[in-house]
């Protein structure tokens, strides 16, 4: 399934966001690469309606969708790469927040995720960095949206379980899922993501399949 994005545009007293078109499929992990300031997090923010952009609107199967409207936030589930939870709550807690939100949310599948990543029975407050941001990453995965937004997944998280997270990517996409996967980790880009989108200074420099570029020919491209 094709999904389009058109007029993304945002701007600031120092920086312009200005994309006219982004093209991603489903059943697929598309990664984002840029250098700080490039306007990652911006973009990311803009699929997800944490800022506004007047005109942008999405496009599946021929169904237009506006960025701030309540069908599409539905479709499309964000981690960012810092915690979001709240500290007091427990997965349990999390589970009874999202199954409100997301109709196909699967709590089978949160608590597998948790099993398999494991993720301690303890208070967020009480968690270490990467056992934040696996918990995270469980809740997305359980969301089933169509659009699953993963800024920096695999910080914090120790080598063996990344190894984990990373087969796990490869199946949930399978479902005829679209993984926008953030990263500054070139080399695990390349490795794990189908297609891939390059900014630089606001402007999308690169929107393709991952199929020919090097590492060192996409740092320079971001450069």
């Amino acid at each position: 399934m094709e999904i389009k994005i058109n007029d993304i545009f945002k701007e600031y007293e120092n920086f312009k966001l200005d994309i006219p078109e982004l093209n991603v499929s489903t059943n697929s992990i598309i990664g984002l690469v840029g250098k700080n300031g490039a306007g990652k997090t911006t973009l990311l923010k803009l699929l997800y309606s944490l800022v506004y952009s007047k005109n942008m609107r999405i496009t599946i199967d021929d169904k237009i969708y506006k960025a701030d409207s309540k069908e599409w936030k539905s479709k499309i589930f964000f981690s960012p790469e810092t915690n979001i939870f709240p500290e007091a709550f427990k997965a349990k807690d999390i589970e009874n927040y999202y199954k409100h939100f997301y109709s196909e949310w699967d709590s089978s599948e949160f608590y597998s995720c948790i099993e398999l990543f494991h993720i301690p029975d303890k208070k967020v407050k009480e968690m270490s960095l990467g056992n934040k941001k696996k918990l995270s990453l469980s809740a997305a995965f359980a969301s089933n949206s169509e659009i699953t937004i993963l800024d920096e997944p695999l910080s914090n998280v120790d080598p063996v379980e990344r190894a984990e997270i990373k087969k796990y990517m490869a199946q949930y996409k399978a479902k005829n899922k679209c993984i926008i996967y953030s990263s500054h980790i070139l080399s695990e880009v390349i490795d794990l993501c189908d297609y891939l989108i390059a900014l630089k200074d606001g402007n999308c420099v690169l929107n393709c399949s991952n199929s020919y570029l090097t590492e060192s020919e996409l740092l320079e491209l971001i450069k």
